[in-house]
């Protein structure tokens, strides 16, 4: 009933304000819509921290994986490359780093600039619709697509830095499916897209748990979450560069880099 509901108030906006005033209203409705389906915007709004552990899997090769992210947009991601050491990168708010554990070293390695940027981007805490509650983002309603039974709506999302996302979201559960946009791969601009699955509930807001990323319209790799842990706690400057934080305060253990 609501979504009949719905459907029936956009035909009447449409009709009294005209098709740009509505293609807006629409907009604004899924938004709403999505929000309500994930959780609802209280849960929402408490949920400022997730750590994710899972792995990547590029053909056979499965790549263990933890991604931590928190409000005020701040990352850090550790992927275990086995003889090649711990690869790990992050965001702390001001500045992206990367380093490797080797054996007992521990290496800083140079971002190259759109490296950086993209990982600034991937750190922001929210999704793309729900950022749109800000007055930065715009979003335009592109339509509705219907692939054999399933109807998706169309949304396409452009930030302040004028990356622009376009989204399938499903017409029955609202949630986000797919995403086509840009990244950066080893310094070149290319096309991604972002399918999304297994969504579960993580401190009552509906996350998925597996996502299919597809580069270049070549590069495909999988992402797979098996546990998720909403507002956990971190150790004082876990986002932090951990170069940069034995540095500041004094000598630490191996030991105590991985705790």
């Amino acid at each position: 009933m609501q979504k009949n509901r719905r459907t029936y108030h956009w035909l009447v906006v449409a009709f009294l304000m005209g098709p740009m005033t509505a293609v807006a209203g629409v907009a604004e409705d899924l938004v709403t819509l999505h929000l309500d389906a994930i959780g609802g915007e209280s849960r929402v709004q408490s949920l400022q921290s997730v750590c994710r552990k899972g792995y990547n899997l590029f053909e056979e090769r499965r790549i263990p994986l933890l991604v931590c992210s928190a409000e005020s947009d701040l990352i850090r991601i550790e992927m275990d490359l086995g003889k090649a050491g711990k690869l790990i990168q992050g965001y702390d708010g001001e500045t992206a780093w990367k380093v490797r554990i080797r054996g007992d070293e521990l290496i800083e390695e140079t971002f190259l600039p759109q490296e950086a940027e993209q990982l600034i981007h991937d750190a922001i805490f929210r999704d793309s619709l729900l950022d749109l509650r800000t007055p930065e983002n715009t979003l335009e309603y592109m339509g509705e697509e219907v692939r054999g039974e399933n109807r998706f709506y169309l949304i396409a999302v452009v930030e302040p830095d004028g990356h622009r996302s376009d989204l399938e979201m499903d017409a029955e559960t609202y949630q986000v499916v797919r995403q086509f946009s840009t990244q950066y791969l080893r310094g070149r601009k290319v096309s991604s897209v972002m399918t999304y699955s297994d969504f579960r509930p993580v401190a009552g807001v509906w996350l998925p748990h597996r996502i299919q990323t597809v580069l270049d319209e070549r590069l495909t790799f999988m992402t797979v979450y098996e546990s998720m842990e909403g507002n956990p706690s971190f150790r004082k400057g876990w986002f932090q560069c951990p170069k940069k934080m034995a540095e500041s305060e004094g000598p630490r253990t191996l030991d105590e880099e991985k705790s």
